[in-house]
């Protein structure tokens, strides 16, 4: 049995007067005269007519003919990365298959394709040198779906696979990619240094790792004794205690002491510091202290209207406030909106489950009290962070009057200027407790 090609299937669909004898048959509804109309469409036996019955199956034995027996149609489904022939009864192929359906038609051999990276069907007549077999018509479909729906070969291909993401989506996709890519990059690298800037306790595996992930062992061409005589020296450099910086706010004199009031200029964010009730999902590109809003929530769903009107649905899972962010010179961070309209904007949400919430504090309802409660503790929690942004944390120091470097005591932390009267009760305290220990 020989084996035809796309293109002489073409050929002979398009040549052949006995297979086109039926495409080429006159529409029931274009024919005039009354005896071509019974010649072609008249009831021959038993409802049959000419060209249903004896052109038709003229045309077929034909094609067959031409053929030798090969099959018509083909119906398969093939892996969208590799291009290749799947069942879906394999277990172990999971996901999406682009779906090949062929026929011969009047035209040659169409092909119509379904995959999952084009909206709908596309179809085309094949007219290769191909053989019209399986795997002609896998390789046929392969080459039509590398130049019209995947890119050309390559990272980007990879990554429209890797992601599945169609051609013409992938520009704004990957422009939002490369986006996603640097803020991830600055997330990794703050929290880096949030991770060591607090501590003098820098592990020698650790400065190994850290070396080694930068490099320089491989730009200085290091070998393996000089490895640890550099690792040794990043250790005691980091792990060398750095003074404070000490900012000074306010100074107050009590009882032969001085208590100095200083800004924190080291302080930890209380997203960090703190165990926190609330949850802050946030929606900016630069300020991602917690978790993404978009990986959590659409926001169609979570406001009704405008920003800042929750749904019902929302706050029957959650109690939540929006958060509001302004941008210029420093940031400020607030759950009202600010006044500006171009330094500032809608900054995410801070929230909590109602089933945690229940957990926590023991609730077996939410009542409309204890909701607002709740959004009281997710405001402070805002409002403590916003002074973190603000940088009004501070810390004290307490020192006879007469001696500076003799610390009778120290604390750093206090986040507002709301905690002062607090900071200075807790200093006299200390003072009026060594002034009695003294006499």
């Amino acid at each position: 049995m020989k084996t035809r090609t796309f293109q002489e299937i073409y050929d002979f669909c398009r040549t052949d007067d006995t297979y086109r004898s039926y495409f080429e048959a006159s529409d029931e509804s274009r024919i005039t005269g009354a005896r071509a109309r019974k010649y072609y469409y008249g009831d021959i036996r038993r409802g049959q007519c000419r060209v249903g019955t004896f052109i038709y199956c003229q045309s077929m034995r034909q094609l067959e003919r031409f053929l030798e027996g090969a099959r018509q149609d083909h119906y398969i489904h093939v892996d969208p990365p590799a291009c290749r022939g799947v069942s879906l009864k394999d277990d172990m192929f999971p996901g999406q298959t682009a779906y090949i359906v062929v026929h011969v038609r009047r035209q040659g051999v169409q092909i119509e394709i379904e995959h999952p990276l084009h909206g709908g069907w596309v179809h085309f007549t094949a007219r290769s040198h191909r053989p019209f077999t399986r795997e002609g018509i896998i390789a046929e479909a392969k080459s039509y779906i590398d130049s019209h729906i995947l890119l050309a070969p390559g990272r980007y291909r990879d990554l429209q696979l890797e992601n599945m993401v169609s051609k013409e989506q992938f520009p704004a996709w990957y422009r939002l990619y490369k986006m996603r890519l640097h803020d991830r990059a600055e997330a990794e690298h703050r929290d880096m240094v949030d991770r060591y800037r607090h501590r003098n306790d820098l592990t020698y595996g650790e400065a190994r790792d850290m070396l080694a992930a930068s490099g320089i062992f491989f730009d200085l061409n290091c070998d393996e004794f000089e490895r640890d005589e550099i690792t040794e020296q990043f250790v005691r450099l980091c792990n060398k205690t750095i003074p404070r910086q000490m900012n000074l706010y306010n100074q107050i004199k009590y009882n032969g002491y001085r208590i100095n009031i200083y800004y924190d200029d080291d302080a930890r964010s209380p997203r960090e510091a703190y165990d926190n009730l609330g949850t802050l999902y946030t929606a900016h590109r630069r300020y991602r202290p917690e978790k993404e809003f978009d990986d959590h929530f659409d926001i169609d769903k979570v406001f009704e209207g405008h920003i800042g009107n929750f749904r019902e649905s929302f706050l029957k899972e959650y109690i939540a406030l929006p958060v509001y962010l302004y941008d210029h010179g420093g940031i400020t961070i607030s759950t009202s909106p600010f006044s500006c309209p171009w330094d500032s904007g809608f900054f995410g949400i801070i929230a909590v489950p109602l089933d945690k919430v229940r957990r926590e504090y023991g609730w077996k309802n939410i009542t409309a009290k204890r909701r607002k409660r709740i959004e009281g503790y997710l405001q402070d929690e805002i409002s403590t962070l916003d002074n973190y942004y603000t940088g009004e944390v501070f810390g004290y120091r307490i020192m006879p009057e007469s001696d500076d470097d003799n610390e009778l005591d120290s604390c750093w932390g206090f986040y507002g200027t709301e905690c002062m009267k607090e900071l200075e009760a807790e200093c006299r305290h200390i003072i009026d407790g060594q002034n009695k220990a003294v006499a």
